[in-house]
């Protein structure tokens, strides 16, 4: 790779790791294209170079965080060797922070845009593709129905979702609580599952 395509790799980067930082801080409709260039310390007229709008600097920013996610969710799950019931705090640990903020931010906006909401959805598609490999892979040993594990995952992760959101409404003590006795369900549902009544 030449140096001027390190350069405007690494220019793109900053773009995107700035457009994260103004989306989890600011909310969507707060982060400008000339909020994003500030962060970045990058010049307007560059970041016009690699995005023309602020719809195709959220667009390329959906991209952005399906790697992000996917990442996060490889991270806290890499060196496990448990089964289901050891997983699911693992999940909830994946959707907390600033890039399930992000997800929200982009979730709202793509609601009623023509053209963010098939690339979220997209991106959502693309996603829980990645999460049931995943599921499947570490599960395969203690459930042998991978249509149980989707159903599962799905089901939890919508499960979980919500009480993310429920951050936004409720004190934290009153959401762990809550995410505690979903987890101890879903620990007995998949123990059911894989005929292990010691859960």
């Amino acid at each position: 790779m030449t140096r001027r395509k390190n350069d405007a790799a690494a220019t793109r980067r900053a773009l995107m790791d700035a457009a994260f930082a103004c989306l989890a801080e600011l909310g969507y409709h707060r982060s400008s294209t000339v909020a994003v260039c500030e962060r970045a310390g990058v010049a307007r007229g560059t970041m016009l170079h690699h995005f023309p709008s602020k719809q195709a600097l959220m667009l390329a920013s959906i991209d952005d965080l399906l790697m992000r996610r996917a990442a996060e969710f490889a991270a806290e799950l890499e060196g496990f060797t448990g089964g289901p019931a050891e997983l699911l705090p693992h999940l909830w640990s994946a959707l907390r922070g600033p890039t399930f903020s992000v997800w929200l931010e982009l979730a709202v906006a793509a609601r009623t845009d023509d053209v963010l909401g098939p690339e979220f959805r997209l991106m959502m598609k693309r996603f829980d593709a990645t999460a049931n490999a995943v599921a499947e892979s570490l599960l395969a040993d203690h459930i042998d129905d991978p249509e149980v594990i989707r159903a599962g995952v799905q089901v939890l992760f919508s499960a979980l979702n919500g009480f993310a959101l429920d951050f936004l409404q409720k004190d934290e003590e009153e959401v762990e609580a809550g995410v505690q006795l979903a987890l101890s369900y879903f620990s007995r549902a998949f123990a059911s599952a894989t005929g292990d009544s010691s859960s």
